[in-house]
Parts: structure tokens; sequence; C-alpha cells
């Protein structure tokens, strides 16, 4: 941090702090994470992941700096006007929900066909610049580059995504999910920038909370809408109330192709639900 000029705190994260400061003339932002973290947060596999998925969709990252002496872990990146966060705050404008739609759905393609997974999409991780969009924030990525047994692809941690935006697979602790739960996310936020609100209610912290919530906008399904379903350990052991699926027109009320984009992505089945690289030929990004 010594070697950064006019550092100014910007945010505080559950693993980082993030600062604004200038390195060489340009404004840059710096993610400060502690070396040591409680898996799946890894900064130091944030660096592979990063460097392994490089784009022109994905956060660049122009210096890492392990800091021995503090025990700290420092990505330099181009500072960005804003979140997709704050944007949605403000409200977006139609036009500028189809490019970053584009943009991002761009992006987790190219990331899923590198084999990893972010596992943590949601507004605060879009990054925006020039009506553009980057997708940022891999500190709990998949796989573990350094250490890829640590952490086998049918026995994933599912203690991850944030909130609203978990896939519900992760709900019941699958472990086997795949590059979809990213899919199921990013479902949410571009039915959030949409509306403006978060498609399945407010943040909770309750796995069965946000379960009742989602089968009562979809449908609460069974094991033939959801054949995966019989391989989660609880599943079968909790009796939901039987909820109809409501219109999707009366869910999201926006734009006939939009509505049909969202709904492509909100399958309970995972390995029915489109892939980042299915969805980039969609007519609404298209």
């Amino acid at each position: 941090m010594d070697d950064f000029q006019a550092v100014e705190f910007r945010r505080e994260g559950a693993c980082a702090n993030v600062y604004a400061a200038r390195a060489g003339g340009r404004a840059v932002a710096l993610k400060v994470s502690p070396v040591r973290q409680t898996p799946p947060h890894d900064a130091l596999n944030e660096i592979e992941v990063l460097a392994a998925v490089a784009g022109d969709r994905v956060v660049a990252v122009l210096d890492a700096v392990l800091d021995q002496a503090r025990g700290q872990v420092v990505l330099v990146m181009p500072l960005y006007e804003a979140s997709l966060a704050d944007a949605i705050d403000r409200g977006v404008a139609a036009d500028d929900v189809r490019t970053i739609t584009r943009d991002i759905t761009g992006a987790l393609a190219h990331v899923h066909a590198r084999g990893v997974i972010h596992r943590d999409v949601k507004p605060g991780n879009v990054l925006l610049a020039g009506g553009r969009a980057v997708l940022a924030d891999f500190g709990t990525a998949w796989p573990n580059l350094a250490a890829p047994d640590a952490e086998p692809a049918d026995a994933k941690i599912t203690d991850v995504s944030t909130s609203v935006y978990r896939a519900p697979e992760l709900l019941f602790a699958y472990g086997a999910y795949s590059d979809r739960i990213d899919v199921w996310s990013w479902a949410c936020v571009v039915a959030e920038m949409l509306t403006g609100r978060p498609l399945f209610g407010e943040p909770t912290t309750s796995e069965i909370g946000l379960a009742n919530a989602i089968f009562r906008t979809l449908g609460t399904p069974d094991l033939a809408t959801w054949p995966e379903a019989a391989a989660f350990a609880s599943f079968a052991h909790i009796r939901f109330v039987p909820h109809a699926p409501r219109p999707l027109a009366e869910v999201l009320p926006v734009a006939a192709d939009a509505r049909a984009f969202v709904a492509r992505m909100l399958v309970y089945e995972s390995g029915r639900r489109a892939s980042a690289r299915e969805l980039l030929a969609d007519p609404y990004v298209a």
C-alpha cells in the first residue's frame, strides 16, 4: 500500500476492502484481502483464476502484490465508474440493460468455457464504465487452481453465492452443481435490472425461506419437474406447501423478449437451464 498515492477507502466486503488510489499517474482500484482466508474465499486463487480467464469482459488485473509483512494480497485493477448495484439504485435504461446483459452473458460464456464457475454473480460484482460492463470478484471461484483436489467436482462447497441470487440446488447443499448456478444468479440480476427490485424478495440468510420464495413464484417443484432433486439429501424429507407457478408476465411485467430471455435461465433442473453460450444466440442479446 505504501507504493500508491491518494489512497481512499471505498467499500468493505466480507473478505476484502476496496480502495481508490493513483499509481503510475493513473486511477486504480485496490482490492486488499488477507492471505489466510476460510474456503471458498482464496485471494491467491483469485489471482490465478483471473489470469486463466483474462478477457475483454472480465475485470483486468494490472498488478498483484503479496505483502508478506501485513499478510495481505493487493490486487491492482482499473478504477470503474460504478457497480451495477449503484446503477440499479438509480434505475437502468432499457437499452443499457440490454448492453449490460450482452456483456456479462458473454463474460460468463468465456469464463465457463475455461472450466471456471464464478460462484458469486450479483449486481455488486458487475462493474460499469463507458456504457460497458465487466465481471469482477473471483474470490470464491471454482476450481482452486493451485490445489484442485481440495474441492472435488462432485463435492464442492455449497455455502457460495449471495442471498437472493443463490441457485435452488445450493439451497439443498448439492455439491455436484455446475456452472449453471451462475446462470441462475444472472437471471436474478437481469430481472432486477429490468424491474428495479429483487426477483425473489428481500435478502435472507434462510435457505428454506429463499426456497419458499422461489416456489411461491415459479411453482413448487417435484421429482417430475426437478429430477436432480432426487440426489438432494434433504429434499424428500421436507414437505413444502404446493404452489402453482405465477404467470411470468405478472412476475416480470417487461418486454416479451427480455422476459423470454430470463425464463430460459429460471429452470429448476440445472441440466435444462440454458448455458451462457446458448444464451448468446438469444434474440434479446444477439
